[in-house]
């Protein structure tokens, strides 16, 4: 669900040596997004890993529920990391695919799959992903709107799980936003390659 929130958000002190190199797993970030700009060093090593204990102990409860609460609970418990499954616009028809961490038990995992009544067609596209779909259903918990306004600056954006791309997307309202944005998940340390900002300003009012 994208959920347009106007938040409250401290600004962390300035970061320097910021990097943004991109992975060699699903590097794709659509214009006008890039991946957030972090105070350390990313490369196509850096850890893909899982929201700590710790943190997930602040969450009082779980924005996310229904159905993509329930795709979290099979990624957690199905072999093979899944990522999720979507669909994407290719030349005027939709494809299907789903990422996985591990796609080297492929006969393991679909079997599965389909046991919990997840669709697996012949001509599914198996796509390497960096992130499980648990995984960035529990950041995007951790990194929510209630986290985010606990801080000083105002900022304007939303923010989803974009599962065709394999991360989770903030969509701010100007670049002055990203910018903040940029200090807030840089201060928050996530890890490298875990979410994306882009830029939609703010439309006309409505009737106009």
């Amino acid at each position: 669900m994208r959920l347009f929130v106007v938040c409250l958000v401290a600004l962390a002190a300035s970061v320097a040596c910021r990097n943004s190199a991109e992975p060699s797993v699903e590097p794709e970030v659509g214009s006008p997004a890039r991946w957030v700009n972090l105070s350390k060093v990313c490369s196509e090593n850096s850890p893909a890993y899982s929201l700590p204990a710790e943190l997930r102990a602040t969450i009082d409860t779980f924005p996310l529920t229904g159905s993509l609460a329930r795709d979290a609970f099979i990624a957690r418990t199905n072999p093979g990391g899944w990522g999720g499954r979507a669909f994407r616009d290719a030349d005027q028809y939709y494809m299907y695919f789903m990422y996985f961490v591990d796609t080297t038990r492929t006969a393991d995992i679909f079997a599965t799959l389909r046991q919990r009544g997840i669709l697996v067609p012949d001509d599914l596209e198996l796509r390497k992903g960096r992130w499980d779909f648990a995984q960035i259903y529990d950041w995007s918990a951790y990194l929510s709107p209630t986290k985010l306004a606990k801080v000083d600056f105002h900022v304007s954006y939303y923010m989803y799980i974009d599962v065709p791309l394999n991360r989770i997307e903030f969509v701010a309202a100007s670049e002055a936003d990203r910018v903040k944005l940029d200090s807030i998940l840089s201060a928050l340390d996530i890890p490298c390659f875990l979410a994306a900002i882009a830029i939609e300003p703010p439309g006309p009012p409505r009737g106009l």
